[in-house]
């Protein structure tokens, strides 16, 4: 969602994308992407024809990976 939204990233990218998955509990990993359980009032908006993370909700994630 920071790359589709414009937000900077300082350092590479990271190798694994990371999806949420809203109301669902467990996560599950792959090579490719990184499954969370999300809570139900995450905040989800559609870009380019997917649903991705708002703006706000993306900068809290990324707060939260670098910390």
């Amino acid at each position: 969602a920071a790359v589709i939204h414009g937000i900077p990233l300082i350092g590479a990218l990271p190798e694994q994308v990371q999806l949420v998955r809203v109301g669902r509990a467990g996560g599950r990993r792959t090579t490719a992407t990184r499954t969370l359980p999300g809570p139900a009032d995450y905040e989800v908006v559609e870009t380019e024809g997917i649903s991705i993370s708002s703006v706000a909700q993306t900068l809290v994630d990324l707060g939260r990976r670098r910390s």
